[in-house]
């Protein structure tokens, strides 16, 4: 089993016995992953937005000079969740990547929307090597 798959394994398992036992959990949780940190996105109405990205993350999504966003900690997203990354301008997310680790965003029975207008000059997920991104 891959580095990956071992924490996404025990993202699951965390996720599913974190509401048994810590009863005031309620909404979006962070755990320590093999080093790095997992924001985890739990089923709700409303699906999670840029901007509550930004609020949930504000140390680890970080908005770059030229516009893009440079994400530093992995993000899943639970059944009953939706992780909606839509703007009519376009979005640009990089994603945190070393010899030594990477970021991922993951679904886990969650989905992911990723979407732009007609006129957007781009909408692009990509591995970025360096925290200022290439």
């Amino acid at each position: 089993m891959t580095g990956e798959n071992k924490r996404l394994v025990y993202v699951r398992a965390m996720a599913t016995l974190a509401p048994f036992r810590v009863r005031s959990l309620v909404g979006p949780f962070r755990l320590e992953t093999s080093g790095t940190f997992t924001l985890v996105l739990p089923g709700r109405d409303s699906p999670y937005t840029l901007a509550d990205l930004l609020a949930l993350a504000p140390d680890t999504l970080i908005r770059q000079p030229e516009g893009s966003y440079f994400l530093t900690e992995n993000l899943v997203v639970l059944t009953g969740a939706t992780l909606a990354l839509d703007a009519p301008e376009g979005i640009s997310l990089r994603l945190k990547s070393d010899p030594a680790s990477f970021v991922s965003i993951v679904t886990l029975g969650g989905s992911l929307s990723v979407s732009g207008s007609a006129a957007a000059e781009d909408v692009n997920l990509y591995e970025s090597y360096s925290l200022g991104g290439h």
